[in-house]
């Protein structure tokens, strides 16, 4: 979130300007770190306001981290690895916020808390992997993990979007030929039978309806529809919208399956890592929670860790939660619990859903083309249908005559 401020320095100078924080604590704090006096604070931007290419993408995400473990493993201080990195981004954004995070590690501020004043940038898995890797001091395999993490995620995308392709261009094709049937043909078939008093059927009414109502007041659907998708995106970016997208899509044959997919590989990832780190269970399910950026699941590894505090086996614990977790994940705790292993054969685990993932998400295409095509065949028939009819009928009319 974004803050505006209005503060004066030790000598009195007058300041003001924009700070990134999670919450107004927050940035207060780190404004009263610098040593201003701060006179006033308020949130930015709670009016509609579009913000491009406010994000860095993954791909420099993941090119920053590992080229940040690559430095953290030659021995190069945090502060000057940050500074090196900086200068070299290409990512203006990305640039301008290391040089904030490399002022507050200056400043006495650990990395992680330095990275949790971008929320924009770095996620709360990012940030809580890197505490992670503070305590236990294994920063550099955090690193690593990390940028693994983004680029296995990134290419991920990239084969989502690759499936998408084809069903978006139908969809985009379908979506044009209804503007252009609504806007130039519909008008003129209907206009025959208005003029001469001629009745339409029922269907071809409700299209003319359709149609007039495109023409007429375009000018408030089309900003109506442009503000009403922009709400879902930022909606489904909160943790209420996730949950209740999950809750909603996770019951859907594919797609609920690759959802519920990507959450139990982030667990699996984050939780073997952690294990294998030295974090005590309890820990490291709370952690893992806290992380995988998912409120239901949160919910569930939260109440975890308390019972796995009491003594209980994990395996047991996370059976309450059949719907969140497959059996392959419970059968897999299980036998690590037996062995002594949970986290090597979690991470064995975690390769294989990543493999399976990616199998998944290239029959995305497959799966919705039939629907694609029925749809259009659907829409289009009952388009041709309702200018068809009347025109039968006005042929038939004019031969009895």
């Amino acid at each position: 979130m974004q803050f505006s401020f209005r503060a004066f320095d030790k000598e009195g100078v007058f300041k003001s300007g924009s700070i990134d924080a999670p919450s107004k604590e927050i940035a207060l704090s780190s404004l009263q770190g610098q040593s201003l006096l701060v006179t006033y604070i308020s949130e930015e931007g709670k009016g509609i306001v579009l913000k491009l290419g406010a994000r860095v993408s993954i791909k420099h995400l993941a090119v920053f981290t590992r080229e940040l473990y690559f430095l953290i493993r030659s021995r190069i201080p945090l502060d000057d690895a940050i500074e090196t990195l900086q200068l070299s981004t290409q990512d203006q954004q990305l640039r301008t916020v290391l040089k904030e995070v490399r002022k507050d590690l200056l400043g006495g501020l650990s990395f992680s808390r330095a990275l949790l004043k971008h929320p924009s940038i770095f996620s709360p898995y990012f940030t809580k992997m890197v505490e992670v890797g503070e305590i236990s001091g294994n920063l550099d395999e955090v690193l690593s993990y990390l940028a693994t993490h983004l680029e296995n995620q990134d290419r991920f995308m990239g084969r989502v979007v690759q499936a998408m392709i084809y069903p978006v261009m139908v969809a985009i094709l379908l979506i044009g030929v209804m503007i252009v049937l609504f806007t130039t043909v519909v008008p003129r078939v209907t206009q025959i039978f208005k003029e001469n008093n001629l009745p339409m059927p029922p269907l071809t009414r409700f299209f003319d309806s359709v149609s007039t109502g495109m023409i007429h007041y375009w000018m408030f659907i089309v900003p109506a529809l442009v503000l009403f998708v922009y709400y879902v995106f930022e909606y489904i970016k909160t943790p209420e919208g996730k949950a209740y997208l999950f809750q909603n899509v996770y019951r859907l044959p594919v797609f609920g399956e690759i959802l519920k997919n990507i959450y139990v590989l982030r667990f699996l990832e984050s939780f073997s890592f952690l294990i294998k780190g030295g974090i005590t269970i309890p820990d490291a399910l709370e952690i893992s929670g806290s992380s995988i950026d998912n409120q239901i699941y949160e919910d569930a590894l939260k109440r975890s860790a308390e019972e796995a505090r009491k003594g209980k086996p994990i395996s047991v614990v996370l059976s309450d939660f059949g719907n969140l977790f497959p059996p392959l994940v419970l059968q897999s705790v299980a036998t690590g619990e037996k062995i002594g292993l949970v986290g090597d054969i979690l991470f064995r685990t975690s390769t294989y859903y990543a493999e399976n993932l990616e199998v998944r998400t290239q029959t995305i295409s497959e799966v919705i083309q039939p629907f694609l095509i029925i749809a259009m065949a659907v829409v289009l028939g009952l388009l041709e249908a309702s200018l068809l009819i009347p025109i039968l009928n006005l042929t038939k009319a004019v031969q009895a005559f």
